[in-house]
């Protein structure tokens, strides 16, 4: 509640520095933060249910203002470099959550060669999703107008999986000492991996140039899908064998992106045709 007092007090005194379309934002903004802040004041008071419906509530308010600021602002130039380090700075704190499971899941336990074998595939998973989303994550569509909205909101499910996967990271960990995966650990991880991987190649597929045949696309969607079966079907797989299969494909993923680079999901593409023109 005090971060968004402070953030509706710069709002507040912004206004009276703009005008034009720069104030019907901030009159925006103002206007839905306050309406989001009231709503999880008064939850305070309500017990549950009522208060779950009231935080939802007040995150839907908040969610529903980028689209409307962005049609207030419709034609004015986008600061992608900005948007993007702002998103990667968030990106890298989650992340460290996933070091901070493998670091938690060693304490305090025995180190075999089992326990020390997954917390390293655990530590290369990590460090392959880190290195794709930088590297080779598509930026571009932040720049196409309405669908630069897809760049902001395909980050939830994506920080969400990556937050998870950290999570499920620590849980492998203390399954491999115990000899086995819960379902939740196996959940984790898999679903995690999946949800960090369909939202890159949905800001992938939203690119202008890129095409839903492109191989990165395609690889991206198929890891996440043979993700999703072995936390479905691996049950009785041993947690070395679960973790070694999984941080074999994301590296495998890390390894086709940086061959596919420069046409691949980092760049925008430039066909051959658009570049040497008939007569040019």
């Amino acid at each position: 509640m005090g971060v968004r007092a402070v953030l509706l007090a710069m709002y507040a005194r912004a206004r009276r520095h703009v005008r034009g379309p720069g104030r019907d934002v901030v009159n925006l903004y103002l206007a839905g933060f306050s309406v989001g802040t009231s709503l999880w004041v008064i939850s305070l008071a309500v017990p549950t249910p009522g208060r779950f419906a009231l935080w939802g509530a007040g995150l839907l308010v908040d969610m529903l203002q980028p689209p409307l600021g962005w049609r207030l602002l419709r034609g004015a130039p986008v600061n992608v470099p900005h948007i993007t380090e702002r998103f990667g700075q968030f990106f890298i704190i989650v992340l460290g959550q996933a070091i901070i499971g493998v670091v938690a899941g060693v304490a305090g336990i025995s180190f075999s060669g089992l326990a020390i074998t997954v917390a390293t595939a655990s530590f290369a998973i990590a460090a392959c999703l880190w290195w794709i989303y930088f590297d080779f994550a598509d930026t571009s569509v932040i720049g196409r107008g309405m669908l630069g909205l897809v760049y902001l909101y395909g980050h939830f499910p994506l920080l969400a999986g990556v937050a998870v996967m950290g999570v499920g990271t620590e849980l492998a960990i203390h399954g491999a000492a115990a000899g086995h995966l819960t379902g939740g650990a196996r959940w984790a991880l898999s679903g995690g991996i999946a949800a960090y991987l369909v939202s890159l190649a949905v800001f992938h597929l939203a690119a202008e140039w890129t095409t839903a045949r492109d191989r990165v696309f395609v690889a991206r969607l198929g890891l996440a899908a043979a993700a999703v079966v072995l936390a479905a079907a691996g049950g009785g797989v041993a947690p070395v064998v679960f973790l070694v299969v999984l941080a074999a494909g994301v590296i495998g993923l890390l390894v086709l992106e940086a061959l596919w680079f420069p046409e691949g999901a980092a760049s925008v593409y430039e066909p051959e045709a658009a570049r040497h023109p008939v007569g040019g």
